[in-house]
């Protein structure tokens, strides 16, 4: 049963994934969209699901025996009784290089964070989708791709706020600010303008909590210095 919660610690993406899948051609796509930017980000992983029977040991038919009792005369009534039973679903990693399936356990805790972000980024419905540090045991070419990625599915009716001590992060939404202006751009869905990014600087002071937004021009820098 999904819970919201469970998006704090990633598991609500694999609720996510799971319940889109069971619901056919729809959850196909949000996979194979999960899987293009697993691709994109060189994570050197996909996500793969098993379809599979659960079958008790002391099951007549794992003892070769029918409902009956009776020993199976060939194996189309084998196939017909095994199809009894409801097909299970599991999701899992799928290390390309040395083509092994893998659990989130057995990988870099980077990866396992990562996929929460791409799932929600790409199957999030809501109007508001809160990312914090994602940049947490994620390669600094990684972390340039994730602000890549976010850049598409942030528009009019959809807000993507972004906690993040990432300079790599930073560096990246603001260099394709420039691209934008300049024509550059080699694909036209990374285009950001100034005013589809907002950046505040938060800092504690003896008077509580400080905000300063730091405007940024159409070539990609800030009008006003970074605070001290």
């Amino acid at each position: 049963t999904p819970i919201g919660s469970r998006w704090s610690d990633g598991l609500g993406a694999w609720d996510m994934l799971y319940q889109e899948y069971k619901l056919g051609k729809k959850g196909e796509k949000l996979l194979k969209n999960v899987n293009e930017w697993l691709s994109l980000l060189d994570t050197g992983y996909s996500i793969e699901v098993k379809e599979y029977k659960e079958i008790g040991t002391n099951d007549p038919l794992t003892m070769g025996l029918d409902e009956h009792g009776r020993i199976f005369e060939d194996g189309q009534e084998v196939k017909r009784s095994f199809e009894k039973y409801p097909i299970q679903l599991r999701l899992h990693f799928f290390e390309k290089k040395n083509r092994i399936e893998v659990t989130a356990k057995d990988i870099g805790s980077g990866i396992a964070q990562v996929l929460p972000i791409i799932v929600a980024t790409v199957g999030w419905k809501g109007m508001l989708l809160a990312v914090e540090q994602p940049e947490l045991h994620v390669h600094p070419a990684i972390q340039q791709k994730v602000a890549d990625m976010l850049i598409p599915y942030a528009h009019h009716n959809r807000f993507i706020l972004l906690e993040t001590h990432s300079e790599h992060i930073m560096l990246r939404l603001l260099r394709r600010i420039e691209e934008t202006t300049e024509n550059e751009l080699e694909k036209p869905e990374y285009a950001l303008k100034p005013d589809q990014l907002s950046v505040v600087y938060v800092e504690p002071t003896d008077e509580g909590v400080k905000m300063t937004q730091l405007p940024i021009d159409e070539t990609g820098e800030f009008t006003r210095n970074w605070p001290k």
